[in-house]
C-alpha cells in the first residue's frame, strides 16, 4: 500500500483533536508532556584590526598601536527536563491555542506562556513571556494537520514556505519508513531574518510521528544559527535538542 494511502487510512481511524471539538468550555482539549535534553555551543569570533586603542580581542592590555587579531570565545550550556503543553482551544482557521511551560534541571525553566500554533509550523507566542528555543521548536510539530496526507507526494515528501517583509522560512519533510501507525520522518528547515537583528539558521533532524494519535512521539534536531554583528563580531550557535513523549491525556487506556 502506498505510504500516502497508508497514512490517510491511519488518519481516518484517528481519535485526534478534531473529534474533541465539542469539549466543555474552559476544559483543555489535550495535555502533552515531553522529556527533553538540550545542548548548546556558542562560538563568538571577534576580528580586531586597527580598531581603536583597546588591545586585542581577548582583552589583553593595549599596546597603543591598534594592532590586529582574532579572538575566539566559546561557551557551552546543557540542560534537561520536561516541557508541558496544554491545548486550550482549536480556532476556526485550524490553528491551536496552547499553553507551554518548561521545567528544567539547571537554568532553562520557563513559566507558562500562551502561543498560537499553525499547521505550517508557524508559532506565535506572547512576547511578554519567556519562551525558550526548545519550546518553540517542539510546538512547530504540534499543529493540526501538520502531517496531512493530502499534501504528501508519491515520494512521501511535503513542505512549507513562509515569507514576510524581513524573514523567510522553508521546511521539507520526507517519510523514511513506517511500522504500523508510526512513521519515521526526516526534516530540514532554513530560516533567515534581515534587519538589525539579522540571522540565519539551518535545522536538520528526524522524528517519529504516530498517525493514530496525530502527534510526534520522539524528535531529534540539530540547529546551526549564525549572526553577524558590528565591529567584526560573528556568532555561531550549535544546538542539539531531543524530545520524547512521556504523557498524553488522549493516550489509549491500558486494559
Amino acid at each position: 500500500m502506498p505510504l500516502r494511502r497508508l497514512l490517510a487510512t491511519a488518519f481516518a481511524a484517528t481519535f485526534g483533536l478534531a473529534l474533541l471539538g465539542a469539549a466543555p468550555a474552559n476544559k483543555p482539549l489535550r495535555r502533552l508532556v515531553f522529556r527533553f535534553t538540550y545542548g548548546d555551543t556558542n562560538d563568538m569570533t571577534m576580528h580586531s584590526s586597527g580598531i581603536g586603542d583597546s588591545g586585542d580581542a581577548k582583552g589583553a592590555p593595549s599596546t597603543g598601536s591598534g594592532g590586529s587579531g582574532i579572538g575566539d570565545f566559546v561557551a557551552r550550556v546543557a540542560d534537561r527536563g520536561t516541557i508541558d503543553v496544554v491545548v486550550k482551544a482549536a480556532q476556526p482557521d485550524g490553528s491551536l491555542i496552547v499553553r507551554v511551560s518548561e521545567k528544567a534541571r539547571n537554568t532553562r525553566t520557563a513559566l507558562p506562556a500562551t502561543c498560537i500554533v499553525y499547521s505550517n509550523t508557524t508559532v506565535l507566542c506572547d512576547r511578554t513571556k519567556k519562551v525558550n528555543l526548545e519550546e518553540m521548536e517542539l510546538l512547530a510539530y504540534l499543529g493540526q494537520n501538520f502531517v496531512n496526507p493530502v499534501q504528501i507526494d508519491a515520494n512521501g515528501h511535503w513542505g512549507f514556505k513562509v515569507s514576510g517583509a524581513h524573514d523567510s522560512m522553508k521546511a521539507g519533510y520526507t517519510i523514511r519508513s513506517h511500522s504500523g501507525s508510526n512513521f519515521l520522518i526526516d526534516m530540514t528547515r532554513t530560516y533567515s531574518q534581515s534587519g538589525l537583528d539579522a540571522y540565519s539558521s539551518n535545522t536538520t533532524g528526524h522524528f517519529t510521528y504516530n498517525a493514530m494519535r496525530t502527534i510526534p512521539t520522539a524528535i531529534v534536531e540539530s540547529i546551526v544559527t549564525r549572526r553577524q554583528g558590528s565591529f567584526g563580531k560573528n556568532v555561531t550557535d550549535r544546538t542539539e535538542v531531543s524530545y520524547k513523549l512521556v504523557d498524553d491525556s488522549m493516550a489509549p487506556q491500558q486494559p
